[in-house]
C-alpha cells in the first residue's frame, strides 16, 4: 500500500481521500485535475480499507471502530495532518463518528468543496460574462447537510462558476433523501429507487440538470434519470471552458 505525493514540500501532510465506497472512476479523476488546476497539493494513498461507514449505519458498531482504528494507523504511519475527501459518507464518518469511536483521533478533515471555494477564491476565479452563465438545480445531500452542515460551499462553487440556482422546495436542513444513505440502498432498493424518482418529480425545474456535492447521490440519480450531473463534472467542465 504506497503513498503517492503531489506536495512538493510542503510541510502538512494533505492526503486526497476519494471515498471507499463503489464510485466512478472519472469522477476520482476529475477531482484530481480540479485540485491541479487550483494548486490544491495533496498526497494520495492507493488501495485504502473502508472508513466503516455502512458498518457503524447497520448497527455493527465493533466492526466500525476496528476500521476507524486501522484507519486512523494507517494515517498516522504516513504522519497524515488533514484530509480531502470527496465523499460526503466518508466526511460524516471522518468528523463525526471517528472522533466518538477514537478517543486519539486529532486529524483535520475538509470536504473537497470546501477546498475548491478556498482555491477558486485565491486564484480569483469565476465567470464574469451573463452570456456564458448556465442554470442547475442543486440537491443537498443528507450527510453532507444535515449532519455536517455544508450548505453553502457547494452552492458558492457554483455561483463562482457562472451557476445560476434553482432550488427545491425542501432544501437545506429540509432537503429530502434520494435514498442512497443508511444502507438502503443495500437493502432495500426499490424503497430507494423509489425515493430518487420521487426527488426527481419535484426538481423546480424538470429540464435542468440535478447536481449535489455528493458524489453518491449523484451516481444514485442518475440511475433513475440521466438529468443527473455530478458536482465534479461541473466543476471540471466549467473550469477548462475558462481557458
Amino acid at each position: 500500500m504506497g503513498i503517492k505525493s503531489l506536495i512538493f514540500g510542503n510541510k502538512e501532510k494533505v492526503l486526497y481521500f476519494s471515498g471507499c465506497e463503489d464510485g466512478d472512476e472519472k469522477v476520482d479523476e476529475n477531482y484530481k485535475e480540479i485540485m491541479a488546476r487550483l494548486g490544491i497539493k495533496y498526497e494520495f494513498i492507493e488501495e485504502l480499507p473502508s472508513c466503516g461507514f455502512l458498518d457503524y449505519e447497520l448497527g455493527d458498531r465493533k466492526r466500525a471502530k476496528e476500521l476507524a482504528e486501522g484507519m486512523n494507523n494507517l494515517f498516522l504511519e504516513n504522519s497524515i495532518t488533514k484530509i480531502i475527501t470527496s465523499s460526503a459518507l466518508c466526511y460524516h464518518m471522518f468528523r463525526n463518528i471517528y472522533p466518538k469511536l477514537l478517543r486519539e483521533w486529532n486529524i483535520l478533515v475538509e470536504h473537497i468543496s470546501v477546498s475548491i471555494l478556498a482555491g477558486l477564491r485565491r486564484k480569483r476565479i469565476f465567470y464574469s460574462s451573463t452570456d456564458s452563465f448556465v442554470s442547475v438545480v442543486y440537491h443537498d445531500s443528507c450527510y453532507l447537510s444535515r449532519h455536517c452542515g455544508i450548505y453553502n460551499e457547494p452552492r458558492e462553487v457554483i455561483k463562482f462558476l457562472g451557476g445560476n440556482i434553482f432550488e427545491f422546495r425542501k432544501n437545506k436542513e429540509n432537503s429530502v433523501s434520494c435514498g442512497v444513505g443508511g444502507g438502503l440502498l443495500e437493502n432495500f432498493p426499490e424503497t430507494a429507487n423509489k425515493l430518487a424518482r420521487n426527488l426527481i418529480s419535484s426538481s423546480p425545474e424538470k429540464d435542468l440538470q440535478i447536481i449535489s456535492a455528493c458524489s453518491s447521490c449523484s451516481s444514485h440519480l442518475k440511475s433513475s434519470s440521466e438529468n443527473s450531473l455530478d458536482f465534479s463534472s461541473f466543476v471540471l467542465g466549467r473550469l477548462r471552458g475558462l481557458q
